[in-house]
């Protein structure tokens, strides 16, 4: 039985054609990942498939843009979120999680699903269309949740969504300052927006890290607490010229913190010396956060 939402049928189980799909790809057959662009194609997978994440909460999958699985959504981050899972009980409190760059909230909900102590959610996502979504799945959540059409940055403006040589998929798109833009800027200390005590920044912002964090300074200087947890992308480090180094650099002279690489917490990050340097060229994810 379908549930109809802002148009979108809400089902319990993928199609039939999703899931044969996914087990053509999930060996390696010829022609999968085409078959499945036309089924995507001529709509027949233009549905929300509601995911039950644990006992505290459910996501909505639009799989016509977003084909995941039940599989890949319980491993989705998961070293990030066991992570972070480790760190937030430490403080005793409860936080607002930011999400910069929130897609279609499932990593927002992943968080606030395994981390009971998150109770308040603002999300920001600048493209339109995974908007959408983002804000039909906020509305399933028990938390108080904001959920924003809108880039942060270290400016107010307009911008316009830019893609990178190397990527052109959504995930990959960043902001450029545009005067005719069609996407809101805002810096996070511009917002009127409560963000209580302490605040659990994840930012994944292709490339505009650095931004964030300049544009977010006073509320975090103003934090009793403050968890970090951004993307550091080789390709993107290639495109800006905006070593991880650097960023980790700016957070810690608002307050002395730990940090951490998430997929190698052993591995030791010499500020003065080019990350990838350091570390092999691939996508981490780096926590950096405040003593309890």
């Amino acid at each position: 039985m379908s549930i109809f939402e802002n148009s979108i049928p809400i089902v319990k189980n993928p199609p039939l054609s999703f899931r044969i799909v996914k087990w053509l790809q999930s060996r390696n057959v010829r022609g999968s990942w085409r078959l499945g662009d036309l089924f995507s194609k001529r709509n027949l997978w233009n549905k929300y498939v509601r995911y039950t994440i644990n006992e505290h909460s459910s996501v909505d999958i639009p799989i016509a843009i977003r084909p995941y699985t039940l599989s890949y959504i319980k491993n989705y981050e998961k070293d990030s979120i066991e992570f972070v899972k480790r760190i937030l009980p430490q403080y005793n409190s409860n936080f607002t999680l930011v999400d910069c760059g929130a897609d279609i909230g499932l990593m927002a909900i992943s968080l606030i699903s395994n981390c009971l102590m998150i109770n308040q959610l603002v999300a920001f996502e600048p493209n339109k269309n995974s908007y959408n979504h983002l804000l039909h799945n906020t509305r399933l959540l028990k938390i108080k949740s904001i959920a924003k059409n809108m880039a942060v940055s270290d400016f107010s403006g307009n911008a316009e969504l830019k893609h990178p040589s190397f990527d052109s998929h959504d995930h990959a798109a960043f902001i450029v300052p545009a005067e005719d833009g069609d996407i809101e800027v805002a810096s996070i200390d511009s917002l009127n927006v409560d963000l209580g005590d302490n605040i659990f920044f994840k930012i994944d912002v292709e490339g505009a890290e650095l931004s964030v964090i300049k544009g977010a300074i006073e509320s975090l200087s103003k934090a009793k607490n403050f968890v970090i947890l951004f993307e550091s992308h080789y390709r993107q480090v290639n495109r800006t010229n905006i070593d991880p180094t650097s960023i980790i650099s700016e957070i810690i002279a608002i307050k002395p913190c730990k940090y951490y690489i998430v997929e190698m917490p052993d591995a030791q990050i010499d500020l003065n010396k080019p990350f990838y340097e350091q570390h092999p060229k691939k996508i981490f994810n780096i926590c950096v956060y405040s003593p309890s």
